[in-house]
């Protein structure tokens, strides 16, 4: 019996912080030609951002990685807000951006330099 009771502790556990975990909702990317920056906003609701954040983002000019920056937490409950210069941008050169919640799940976004 006690082991049936542990094991339903540690389930209904591991149940709570996976139901809390989830990828980033969107992620909203603009690149200036002029300046050639790409303007990053994730939207990642959590309810404590030293805890659960947005972790990890790489950034990758036609499917080569280019940029990968480690964040130890997110900006606030909402966002996460980065900017990165990309002079080797092209017109047409695809810029992909993935970002990664510490907790579980990441979302990849793309768009075409203009």
């Amino acid at each position: 019996m006690r082991k049936i009771v542990i094991f339903s502790l540690l389930c209904l556990f591991f149940t709570s912080v996976v139901a809390s975990a989830h990828p980033p909702q969107d992620i909203l990317l603009k690149f200036d030609s002029v300046t050639n920056t790409l303007s990053v906003l994730i939207l990642h609701e959590v309810k404590n951002p030293k805890e659960h954040f947005i972790k990890k983002i790489e950034v990758k000019l036609n499917g080569s990685s280019i940029i990968v920056q480690k964040i130890s937490r997110q900006d606030t409950e909402n966002t996460q807000t980065v900017a990165y210069i990309i002079s080797d941008a092209n017109p047409g050169d695809v810029i992909a951006l993935e970002a990664e919640c510490n907790i579980s799940g990441k979302m990849e976004k793309s768009l075409k330099a203009e």
